[in-house]
């Protein structure tokens, strides 16, 4: 039996937990009587939860720089400037949507000797 326990740290300092835990029946001892016809049995369960990224706004905890092109309310030689500015505050309230997921699996390879 194998299993993997993760904690993983997105950048507003929440952590999503991912567990994985597998067995190969197919190498157990009582399995050996059988195993010329099916030679292969595993059971996965996998459980985890998944921040949810379907935002528009690509770095929602990180202040940006919006740079303007052409767009200064002044002349130097003729032409309006670049400009840049620092965006708003970023909301400390904000926090990963959690979603909970799990999975069991079987996974199986058998013949049939004729």
């Amino acid at each position: 039996m194998t299993g993997h326990l993760a904690f993983v740290e997105v950048p507003d300092g929440n952590c999503l937990l991912l567990s994985l835990l597998g067995w190969n029946i197919a190498q157990e001892e009582f399995w050996k009587p059988i195993e010329n016809i099916a030679n292969l049995l595993k059971v996965r369960f996998s459980y985890g939860e998944l921040g949810n990224q379907n935002i528009n706004n690509w770095y929602p905890t990180y202040r940006t720089i919006s740079i303007g092109s052409l767009n200064g309310d002044w002349l130097q030689n003729g032409l309006s400037p670049n400009t840049s500015s620092v965006g708003g505050l970023i909301n400390t309230a904000l926090t990963w949507e959690k979603v909970l997921h799990g999975m069991l699996a079987w996974i199986t390879d058998y013949s049939i000797i004729a």
